[in-house]
């Protein structure tokens, strides 16, 4: 395991490497070089390596064949050169002065945390390498804490720092002229179906189809309350059945959080629960499909002596 990290804009080799000394435990060797005006870029592995200062690529990968000539791939294929690579990455690849492409993998294994702080781009493996950053607001995004507590999963996109964001897989971000945006460079798969049909004379006639394959549409999670505001030892509803999910999905699991300091996990959408004390209680119900994907939906509700 190993770890990349850098900065784009105004920043030195100093801040960089301090960026690094934060994932020391993710290798003992590391190296910051710079390879346009304005790229920092650091790399952190536990096998000794050797890195020209003009390369424009910092990597945490295990890709199959050819993963260094990416940048030259890169220039001539574009996203495609991304959506080919086989393997778990995270990559940083300089693409002039003060620009610079991320990106993971299709399925997110690897993991690149980012912000952008006055005008300046930052990222690393951990997002934990960004608190070295002087400048970085150390406020909490509350929700995507709440949704992991009540979830034990990471909101994609989301860290636990409210200007911290992460890399979902399959993405990739382009930070050019001090702009940060962020885009999808995977495409589901497409096969080229051939049925081949031999008739009794032994003349031969085929026709090709193309297919592609996709999954059912993400999750919404919907919940209603009813009522929203009872007396001490009152009883209310929670209906989550108007939650949705696409053709060939099916909603295997409710995780409910009453706001109370209780849970409970159901297969079913509608429960029924007693509150004891006096408040405004957030209520989350979290659903999980058949693909293991989940989405939340919450409300409040208010208990009165």
């Amino acid at each position: 395991m190993g770890a990349i990290f850098g900065m784009v804009g105004e920043a030195s080799l100093a801040e960089v490497q301090a960026m690094g000394h934060q994932v020391a435990h993710r290798g003992e060797f590391q190296r910051v070089w710079s390879p346009e005006r304005g790229v920092f870029l650091g790399q952190a592995s536990h096998r000794p390596f050797e890195v020209d200062e003009s390369f424009p690529l910092a990597a945490d990968w295990n890709v199959q064949g050819g993963g260094a000539a990416l940048p030259e791939r890169f220039s001539r294929q574009g996203h495609e050169a991304l959506a080919a690579l086989r393997g778990t990455f995270a990559i940083a690849l300089s693409e002039g002065p003060t620009r610079v492409m991320l990106a993971v993998d299709q399925v997110g294994y690897k993991s690149l945390f980012y912000t952008v702080l006055r005008g300046r781009l930052a990222f690393a493996s951990e997002y934990k390498s960004l608190l070295a950053l002087a400048d970085l607001p150390l406020e909490p995004d509350r929700t995507a804490i709440q949704h992991y507590l009540s979830t034990k999963y990471p909101l994609g996109g989301r860290s636990f720092l409210a200007r911290v964001r992460a890399l979902q897989g399959g993405h990739m971000l382009e930070y050019r002229d001090g702009n940060a945006s962020v885009s999808t460079y995977w495409r589901p798969a497409t096969f080229t179906v051939t049925l081949t049909v031999t008739d009794a004379r032994g003349g031969v006639g085929s026709t090709q189809h193309s297919l592609t394959v996709t999954g059912p549409a993400a999750p919404v999670a919907s919940l209603s309350i009813s009522p929203a505001s009872i007396t001490v030892g009152g009883t209310v509803v929670l209906n989550a059945s108007a939650s949705t999910i696409g053709a060939g999905g099916k909603i295997e699991e409710y995780a409910w959080d009453y706001g109370d300091g209780t849970t409970e996990t159901t297969t079913t959408p509608i429960v029924a629960h007693a509150y004891a004390a006096v408040g405004t209680k957030a209520v989350i119900v979290t659903i999980k499909d058949n693909f293991g994907r989940t989405a939340i939906a919450g409300g409040t509700v208010t208990v009165t002596p």
